[in-house]
């Protein structure tokens, strides 16, 4: 517990150093963040298996307009994007401007920051990845990655690391071309998809659903709904 304190403080400290140095903390292109060296969350949560990043290896990719090619990669626990710097610094980009970031890797993968609405009700922001994008409607995919702390053994219960998990990935819409209009979670049961949308639709869109037999965790399948309901 120590040891955790100890880490907590020098990200505090860390993270307290770079906001004071905000004005200078600018790469280029508009491109803001705060910097701080690349193991930093590695040392803060001495996890044993796993990574909080999507893409652990920084990797080529554009950032808004730029033109030039940046290192970058997803940290889906913190919910953030970093950018390396220099060997012994990255930034991490911020997630509460209108910052995008299209990977160079061949996966024509393209995140954004926007605000959300969490399943409690409460707001964040985050990256998300965008898949579906028109004058109707945005969907955008939340992979998560949770961090558990080691648990020690007990009875019949063996010991596990402390580790890094990916867990089911959520689905966010955005109504209309707003950009600034916070996120919404779609649920993946049925009964609470609906709930989004206007009551005098329920019926109309559990039926379609049974009918064509659409699987609310799949991206086409959402698509689809999300098609019938915005462009039908």
């Amino acid at each position: 517990m120590k040891k955790y304190s100890l880490y907590s403080a020098l990200l505090a400290f860390t993270l307290l150093l770079c906001f004071q140095g905000y004005a200078q903390n600018q790469l280029t292109d508009n491109i803001y963040g705060v910097y701080y060296v690349p193991s930093l969350y590695t040392k803060l949560y001495e996890s044993d298996e796993g990574s909080p990043y999507l893409n652990p290896k920084f990797t080529p990719a554009k950032i808004n307009d730029s033109k030039k090619t940046y290192l970058v990669r997803i940290n889906a626990h913190k919910e953030t994007a970093e950018v390396w710097v220099s060997e012994d610094r990255v930034i991490e980009l911020s997630n509460e401007r209108k910052n995008s970031i299209a990977l160079s890797d061949g996966s024509d993968k393209n995140y954004e920051a926007a605000r959300y609405v969490k399943p409690k009700g409460n707001y964040g922001n985050a990256f998300f990845q965008s898949v579906e994008k028109n004058d109707k409607y945005s969907l955008f995919l939340k992979e998560r990655i949770k961090y558990f702390k080691k648990e020690k053994a007990e009875g019949y219960k063996a010991e596990k690391p402390a580790r890094f998990e990916k867990i089911k990935p959520y689905y966010y819409l955005r109504v209309g071309a707003d950009e600034k209009k916070a996120l919404v979670h779609l649920p993946s049961s049925t009964n609470k998809f609906v709930q989004v949308f206007a009551k005098s639709r329920h019926k109309a869109l559990k039926g379609y659903i049974k009918q064509e037999k659409l699987n609310l965790t799949s991206e086409d399948d959402l698509i689809k709904v999300l098609d019938y309901i915005y462009k039908s």
